[in-house]
């Protein structure tokens, strides 16, 4: 669950989208955060290669990751739009939806994610990440 909302926020056109470089591989320091403030210690994770591709592809190619990613906890992707280094989407999971949104700039990135439950109860969550180095 955690590497999915990692992934989950870490990726998300009016017409067709091109890849683009929005974020860096190596060593990223990610901050939970709620109503904009930090809630917690920033945790250390390291970008593969391969997971910094997902989010600088295309359109196809961000659906396809999101998809792949999301199919393990049986959600599903919806209304996949990208902007440049904004990427929005929407998730829903076993009655619970979440509206993704997340601005990259290649060594940082922020964004936020609406969760709305079945009763109608919304909550706000949100997420900066930093790149601080080389993996090691």
């Amino acid at each position: 669950m955690k590497r999915m909302t990692f992934v989950t926020l870490a990726l998300c056109a009016v017409g067709p989208a091109i890849a683009q470089e929005r974020l860096e591989p190596g060593l990223w320091s990610v901050t939970p955060l709620l109503r904009g403030q930090p809630i917690g210690a920033a945790t250390e994770r390291c970008i593969t290669a391969e997971e910094a591709k997902s989010a600088n592809g295309d359109e196809k190619g961000i659906a396809a990751a999101l998809d792949a990613e999301n199919r393990k906890g049986k959600c599903t992707i919806k209304d996949l739009k990208i902007d440049g280094p904004r990427i929005r989407f929407a998730t829903v999971c076993q009655g619970m939806a979440m509206a993704s949104d997340l601005t990259y700039a290649k060594t940082s990135y922020e964004g936020t994610m609406t969760m709305s439950g079945p009763g109608g109860d919304q909550q706000v969550v949100g997420t900066r990440g930093r790149r601080i180095g080389a993996c090691p």
